[in-house]
């Protein structure tokens, strides 16, 4: 018997995404070349939780999906993906496992793309599978960055500014809106190279972002929305 082709989910709406929207006066999501410099640099949505229309679109998911043959869930580490991964599946009668997978981030473009919370998603989120980041701490974001000319460079200037670089995003932020961390045609190769880690012999879902489920789907899908893809 085949398996069925596993789900890309999108998490739900996230702090970054309504910010934007209000910065843009705009009741849809606002595309990338028109989005509001300041909103996409600011430091009050580093590693973006969801919002309360975000848990609603994950309750509303959570009933859609409870009869779904599934049993393992995989996860971007970004806050606002195991925010929704947590909701809708936590509860699910498979009892699915989880694993956090870095290569399925989003691709860095935004203050909410700079990680932060992964020492307090560990603690909320024990029954989550976090060994694919290894001894990488909140800032893993940097670690995963496929350039690895371009992420030396960053931990560098972040080093040079604290004396504690686990903490010190903004200066990331600042080095992200300076000189960028990752390209269009770099975000490929990430994805591309992330196709290894998503090899299971089990039916299985995961929940990332909208460039990064573009690249491995071929459509641009909304907050909580799902496609199917081909490995």
């Amino acid at each position: 018997m085949l398996k069925p082709n596993p789900l890309l989910i999108r998490h739900a709406e996230s702090e970054f995404n309504l910010a934007m929207r209000l910065a843009k006066n705009s009741e849809v999501e606002v595309k990338l070349e028109e989005e509001d410099l300041d909103t996409k640099f600011s430091l009050k949505l580093i590693d973006a939780a969801i919002t309360q229309t975000g848990l609603q679109q994950c309750m509303k998911f959570k009933e859609k999906y409870m009869n779904l043959n599934i049993d393992l869930v995989v996860v971007s580490p970004l806050f606002r993906a195991l925010q929704t991964a947590h909701y809708i599946f936590h509860d699910h009668p498979n009892h699915p496992k989880f694993i956090v997978e870095p290569y399925l981030r989003e691709i860095q473009l935004s203050a909410c793309d700079i990680s932060s919370r992964l020492t307090e998603a560990k603690q909320l989120y024990p029954y989550m599978d976090f060994s694919r980041l290894g001894n990488s701490g909140d800032m893993w974001c940097l670690d995963f960055t496929y350039n690895k000319d371009k992420a030396q460079k960053a931990k560098e200037y972040v080093r040079a500014r604290t004396d504690d670089y686990e903490k010190g995003q903004i200066y990331a932020v600042e080095y992200l809106r300076l000189y960028g961390l990752e390209t269009d045609e770099e975000n490929l190769k990430r994805i591309e190279e992330c196709k290894q880690y998503l090899k299971f012999d089990v039916p299985f879902v995961c929940v990332s972002h909208s460039r990064t489920i573009e690249g491995l789907a071929g459509k641009y899908i909304g907050n909580c929305e799902c496609i199917e893809f081909k490995l």
